[in-house]
């Protein structure tokens, strides 16, 4: 009330008094000035670490070309003939997601915009020889439809990120790296490769409800060990596991993320899923004219 009165003003007077709405309007613009300021600056920061980061990450490519270039080359060992399957331990379905631009909301609907446009769609994946792109050659081949591969080195993480961006319109990628974009609306689902519907995406219907039997699974994780070890201890390795594997908290927190729990019967089983999953993605690669790039 003293201020008021001594600046000659009614109560509730000074916010709207010309002098007062000045004074507020400047310092509200060097906020902004500095918020800008500060803005750019975080910019700069950040584009400077994105190229320190490309430089360290070009360095260990540099550094490991020579050794991988060995390792591969020299590869003398199977997993078929020099390790023993003990168990099948998850399954991490995969999704086909489109960038939300693309117009088209089902799966349908996307086959029938490719074929409209045909090479026009870039899809992207961890690699060249990479299980995702393999889930999209048969996908393109079962769908008769043509489209642009664009590889991605380190990982699904860029892949989705270009995809997130718009860079690609499309990709199969594993359910759990893209569960957070597709809720948030950066993403959208089309379908999911699990024999049923995931819990976190119960809207996205599967492959095998849209009639694409021929991609149904996804990125399988099992347990195995040297070929010469003990009957007995595989047995007790399988069993403790089948115990782990059954917990509900387990299964709860792993689904929680996209994972689904699937173990084997018993060994031989994984073994003939093992062979099988050898046998039809060999064939998807020699059929595709995939190379290791």
């Amino acid at each position: 009330d003293a201020i008021l009165t001594k600046l000659g003003l009614e109560q509730g007077e000074a916010i709207t008094h010309p002098w007062v709405n000045k004074a507020l309007e400047k310092a509200q613009q060097k906020v902004e000035a500095r918020n800008f300021d500060i803005r750019k600056n975080l910019l700069k920061f950040d584009n400077v670490m994105n190229d320190q980061r490309k430089v360290i990450f070009e360095q260990r490519i540099d550094w490991m070309k020579d050794d991988i270039s060995e390792i591969v080359t020299d590869m003398r060992h199977t997993v078929a003939d020099d390790l023993v399957a003990i168990t099948q331990i998850v399954d991490v379905p995969s999704a086909l997601v489109v960038h939300p631009s693309l117009p088209v909301k089902t799966v349908r609907e996307l086959i029938a915009f490719a074929k409209k446009e045909p090479g026009k769609l870039n899809f992207g994946s961890p690699g060249s020889a990479s299980g995702n792109r393999l889930e999209m050659e048969v996908f393109r081949k079962t769908a008769g439809i043509e489209m642009t591969h664009i590889p991605y080195k380190g990982g699904a993480g860029p892949a989705v990120t270009a995809l997130v961006s718009g860079e690609t319109q499309l990709m199969f990628t594993t359910l759990s790296s893209i569960v957070p974009f597709v809720k948030a609306g950066r993403l959208r689902g089309l379908a999911v490769t699990s024999p049923k519907r995931a819990e976190v995406l119960p809207d996205v219907p599967t492959t095998m409800e849209l009639g694409i039997t021929e991609l149904v699974g996804g990125s399988w994780q099992g347990l195995f060990f040297p070929k010469d070890t003990p009957a007995g201890i595989i047995d007790r390795v399988f069993s403790a596991t089948h115990k782990a594997m059954a917990d509900e908290e387990v299964k709860r927190r792993l689904a929680s993320g996209g994972v689904d729990v699937v173990v084997s019967r018993t060994p031989a089983e994984f073994a003939r899923y093992l062979k099988n999953e050898i046998d039809k993605w060999a064939g998807v690669i020699r059929s595709a004219g995939i190379k290791p790039e």
